[in-house]
């Protein structure tokens, strides 16, 4: 322990000036962000891109930076001269990094959470579970890159390189939220859901890092290294990664015991939204009470002798305790037909944030951050919250007769290190597709806003099967069912 503590002194004065440098730019990220002031779109985008990509890069050179003050790579004369233990060695180089990076991450995180109006005590747990998730891209790039490599330009090199490999395997370009959230992206409750798909990263940096300070053998050091980011990169899109990350996530999950189908006694509706929709109500049964379902799929007819049914969208929405299927065929569908619509449906974890009223004063989201309404060229809610460890944050407007819910922009840039989610959720007419009445909901007294967090734990297909649908005449210009001509007949 002693001999980890010098050594820790020892680059904390050889380093004290990359130190101070990262320290500054985490200050700044915390003071000096505009994220929280809710401000314009396009600053919150700017500022965690460029700021935050700045403290990565600083991050991950005082980490290479601190592993070359005792270079590990090839055969190097330190360790024939001055041999030190390698445990203390490798103990010294992660007390290092915890000290000048994840505290600073830390402790930016808490004055996000401040400036955002959020408890910090009350989200401790979260946020401290993010820092350490996030944490990891600014410490292991550099000790599984630095150990083998012998000075910053050979560090900067094998980032390049590695940046390289990974645009050649990620089908939709490099981000590291590719990584962090999903195939999808983090703008969806799939974020976090692929977190395996980093796992082969994640054990060659810590397999080298022991490899390479007890053998030296750089050279399959690298390949190690190598491979780990090729099998990252080729993962991170797959949807089959996601789907085995929900698994072990909740192996309890049975789609067999969740029943759906379509609830023929009661009448179909044409849609008040998109008046080229239909919703179908739905029946929908073993659902636990903090859980909903959503799904879509591409529907088609099975026995209409006209086939402009087929490439009809159909998509399972919630509202107010309620399932139905909004059906959007194109012009002329005939009617009296058997709709076939196979769907991917999702299960998606549902936990409470905060109800709020409707107004235009700032709306304080019960510990969690703050909200506000504001009047732009449409009306829209902006919200800075604490962000749940997995999931997204999702926001909806209901009063009597009506309920529609809107997942707004998530984490914005390609390095995301705030603990502070920041969503805008436009919606100023019922004219507008998904968009918000809020100027209506504005002058009454019942309407609400609804914030929750919505994380998936499972996904399956279904097919569902109506006979005899017949959509609204009035809405769709509706063609009526050709009659096979019987015996005796003229033919059409």
């Amino acid at each position: 322990m002693t001999q980890a503590v010098h050594i820790f002194e020892k680059d904390a004065r050889r380093l004290w000036l990359q130190i101070a440098a990262v320290a500054v730019l985490f200050a700044a990220y915390a003071f000096l962000s505009p994220e929280t002031a809710l401000n314009n779109n396009g600053a919150l985008l700017d500022w965690n891109g460029i700021p935050a990509a700045l403290v990565v890069l600083a991050c991950w050179t005082l980490g290479a930076s601190a592993i070359h003050e005792d270079s590990p790579a090839e055969e190097s004369p330190f360790w024939l001269t001055r041999p030190y233990d390698r445990v203390s060695l490798v103990a010294a180089k992660i007390l290092f990094l915890f000290a000048f990076v994840f505290v600073p991450l830390l402790l930016a995180g808490v004055v996000l959470e401040m400036r955002a109006g959020a408890s910090v005590f009350a989200n401790a747990g979260a946020l401290i579970g993010l820092c350490l998730v996030r944490s990891l891209w600014l410490i292991l790039p550099a000790l599984s890159l630095g150990v083998v490599t012998r000075g910053l330009l050979d560090f900067s090199g094998a980032v390049l390189l590695g940046w390289v490999l990974l645009l050649l395997t990620t089908d939709r370009g490099f981000g590291i939220g590719t990584f962090l959230y999903g195939p999808d992206g983090p703008g969806n409750p799939l974020r976090n859901a692929s977190i395996a798909s980093v796992a082969p990263m994640i054990v060659a940096g810590i397999v080298v890092l022991g490899m390479q300070f007890a053998n030296r053998h750089t050279m399959r050091s690298r390949g190690y290294v190598a491979a780990g980011v090729l099998l990252s990169g080729l993962l991170a899109s797959s949807d089959g990664v996601a789907s085995f990350s929900r698994r072990v996530a909740h192996p309890g999950f049975d789609s067999q015991k969740i029943h759906l189908d379509f609830d023929r006694s009661k009448p179909i509706q044409a849609d008040e939204q998109n008046e080229s929709c239909a919703d179908v109500p739905l029946q929908v049964g073993g659902l636990a009470e903090n859980m909903v379902i959503r799904g879509t799929g591409i529907a088609d007819e099975t026995n209409a002798y006209f086939s402009t049914f087929r490439g009809a969208h159909v998509e399972i929405q919630e509202t107010e305790n309620q399932y139905r299927a909004r059906i959007c065929p194109v012009p002329f569908t005939p009617n009296h037909l058997t709709l076939h619509a196979p769907l991917t449906l999702e299960v998606i974890e549902v936990s409470a944030v905060a109800t709020l009223p409707v107004n235009r004063s700032m709306l304080d989201a019960g510990g969690a951050g703050r909200c506000e309404i504001r009047e732009d060229v449409t009306s829209y809610l902006r919200c800075t919250l604490t962000e749940p460890v997995s999931g997204v944050t999702i926001a909806g407007l209901e009063y009597p007769g009506y309920q529609n819910f809107a997942r707004g922009f998530g984490d914005a840039g390609t390095f995301p290190l705030s603990p502070v989610l920041r969503q805008k959720f436009d919606g100023v007419s019922k004219d507008m597709p998904g968009g918000w009445p809020l100027d209506d909901a504005l002058r009454r007294n019942d309407a609400r806003l609804v914030l929750r967090n919505e994380r998936i734990i499972g996904a399956f297909p279904r097919t569902l099967i109506y006979e005899g649908l017949n959509l609204p005449r009035e809405r769709f210009r509706l063609r009526p069912k050709p009659v096979s001509p019987g015996p005796g007949m003229p033919k059409q």
